[in-house]
């Protein structure tokens, strides 16, 4: 996996260059553009945390891809090509699907728009469906065949939340010093969540903003001389158009407007889609590429100022967007270093101790690890956040024992599983149900954070009360404790609730039942 990201980077920057040579850039200058977008790339900041997202290639390629399509009279080879490119990349991660399908459907309805014909109606559609439509059915009908689980969330947390903002996408990352001074001298930035974290580039801010304020005039008047420039016109439009609705979209416009809620109910499957932020990649890519393009051909064709003068200024219109471009990707490279860590698949990196709890506690005898204090962590709108260092711990003795973890950090788990596994946690009035989902009465192991063991203590007594302990070291506690312990807690806590309920010193407020020495009393309904 490792080997395949830098690959993937690798890829990248070759689409990129390649498609700059499509649209007529010099080797040299497409070459030294394609490294510095590669470098710069949001995607990059994936690279520690959440591969799937990270492959800089997926992208480039659909935008190669596509500069191909439109180069060719006949084009349902190459719609096939583009279609198996967004299969392909849904493999990797299911966000490049739903990246890649609205970018196609947004420049198909463009170029339908921009001429609109029944010929063309009819191409564009049928080209779309090719792209678009069969890899969707196709990844629905594998998915739904393989997943016997029925009952995940058609609503997941996040969509609303999750979305980008206009800090994230034209101003530079926090650890910049140019941010640093704007916050510091100007104005305060307003913080934003990861995944509204895309930063575009100075370069491809200061073009927006050109082309905001020109009135999208996106080249010069000289663009149509050559014939190559013809042909890729309605190329470039077309991904800029897209790119440029899709940020929009992700900003959650206009749904995320206040107000504008109930449009949430009529977006059908881009609901799943709830990292909307990572939407602004496409207009990452493209606005950098389109800048680059621009400026090389004004370059070109500059011809001076004051009657022919000063015609030596081409070279610094050339030359600056890639200093600028290339400075901020080195700029990130440095602040966000990437480096070799031990591998924990090797036990010997990990347990290196003798007194390493792994090589002193017998885990054969556990039928389950059980992280506490609990975390439960996707998008079932249930959120119970994790030490992440205990988190590396648990997850790591699980691997080396092979003994399952209880604890949850998963996407789109089910919802009669997620109520089972934060039931089994919260305070017992009833037998929890995963109890009966057990093989036998095979002890638990408690994977204890020693942190925040008066937390534990505190929140999960009928663990604690009946455990035993097992290993107790500053890095981690471990315990064991019985089902049928766990059981006998639950059914003697229901009794203790019930005979609470049945005293006869009780007086009502409302709907709530207090004891007569109990006179301060507040209800938090959060």
């Amino acid at each position: 996996m490792n080997v395949f990201l830098i690959v993937s980077m690798m890829l990248g920057a070759c689409f990129i260059f390649l498609l700059f040579r499509k649209l007529h850039v010099p080797a040299w200058y497409a070459g030294l553009a394609a490294l510095g977008i590669t470098f710069l790339s949001p995607q990059y900041n994936r690279f520690d945390g959440h591969f799937g997202l990270s492959h800089t290639f997926v992208i480039p390629l659909l935008l190669y891809l596509l500069c191909l399509y439109e180069e060719r009279f006949s084009r349902r080879y190459h719609s096939l090509l583009i279609g198996m490119a967004l299969w392909f990349s849904a493999q990797l991660h299911f966000y490049y699907f739903g990246l890649g399908a609205l970018f196609l459907t947004l420049y198909t309805a463009f170029q339908i728009f921009r001429d609109f014909n029944r010929s063309t109606l009819i191409r564009r559609i049928s080209h779309w469906v090719v792209m678009v439509l069969i890899p969707f059915a196709l990844l629905n009908l594998w998915i739904h065949w393989s997943d016997y689980t029925a009952d995940r969330p058609s609503n997941p947390y996040g969509f609303t939340v999750y979305i980008g903002y206009w800090e994230g996408v034209f101003l530079p990352y926090s650890n910049f010093p140019l941010a640093q001074w704007i916050n510091q001298h100007l104005v305060k930035i307003r913080e934003v969540n990861g995944e509204a974290i895309a930063y575009a580039g100075m370069l491809a801010t200061l073009f927006t903003l050109w082309l905001l304020f020109s009135g999208f005039k996106m080249f010069g008047k000289t663009w149509k001389e050559a014939a190559y420039h013809r042909v890729h016109q309605p190329y470039l439009r077309g991904i800029f158009i897209a790119a440029f609705v899709l940020l929009l979209f992700s900003f959650g416009f206009p749904f995320a407007i206040p107000g504008m809620e109930w449009m949430v109910n009529l977006m059908g499957p881009l609901r799943q889609f709830r990292g909307l932020g990572r939407f602004t990649w496409a207009y990452y890519y493209v606005i950098n590429i389109i800048a680059i393009y621009s400026l090389w051909n004004y370059s070109v064709r500059f011809e001076g100022l004051r009657n022919g003068k000063y015609r030596w200024l081409k070279w610094p219109i050339a030359l600056l967007p890639l200093l600028l471009l290339g400075a901020e990707a080195r700029l990130l490279q440095h602040k966000k270093i990437i480096e070799t860590a031990p591998n924990p698949q090797i036990r010997a990196q990990v347990a290196s101790s003798p007194d390493h709890w792994l090589n002193k506690v017998d885990f054969s005898r556990f039928q389950a690890l059980l992280p506490l204090p609990y975390y439960h962590i996707g998008s079932e709108n249930i959120w119970m956040d994790f030490d992440y260092g205990h988190f590396k711990n648990v997850q790591t003795t699980a691997y080396h024992t092979g003994v399952p973890d209880i604890g949850v950090n998963l996407s789109r788990t089910s919802a009669r599983q997620t109520t089972a596994s934060v039931q089994f946690v919260l305070e017992p009035c009833e037998s929890p149900s995963l109890l009966d989902e057990l093989p036998d009465n095979r002890p638990i192991a408690l994977l204890i954070n020693p942190s925040q063991w008066d937390k534990v203590r505190e929140a999960y007594p009928q663990f604690i009360e009946k455990a035993t302990l097992v290993y107790d070291h500053p890095e981690l506690k471990i315990m064991s404790i019985l089902p049928d312990s766990i059981r006998n807690y639950a059914h003697q806590h229901a009794m203790a609730i019930a005979a609470e309920i049945d005293r006869q010193d009780l007086y009502a407020i409302n709907q709530w039942l207090l004891p007569q020495n109990s006179r301060n009393f507040y209800v938090n309904s959060l």
